[in-house]
């Protein structure tokens, strides 16, 4: 939840509050495992997209790095990986 004196504000806030608590317990996730916990834990729910755009606009979280993902036919396909940005 939103708390007192959070550094987010705007439509997104409570989206941007429980990603960075989430990279908060987990240190650093892929794209795929954060949208996987939002919307395990929520009715609203986030699709990749938008999770995609509130990550890559705030300043609070940073991309890492990339983890490469195999499909069942042997296909790559690639996540970032995010963090907190802590400067």
């Amino acid at each position: 939840m939103m708390k007192k004196g959070s550094p987010f504000s705007g439509k997104h806030a409570l989206k941007r509050q429980k990603i960075y608590d989430i990279l908060e317990k987990h240190i650093q996730l892929s794209t795929q495992e954060i949208l996987s916990i939002i919307n395990r834990d929520f009715v609203w729910g986030v699709t990749i997209n938008q999770l995609s755009n509130i990550m890559s606009r705030t300043k609070q979280f940073e991309k890492i790095g990339f983890t490469d993902n195999y499909d069942s036919l042997g296909k790559r396909y690639r996540c970032c990986v995010w963090g907190i940005n802590y400067e």
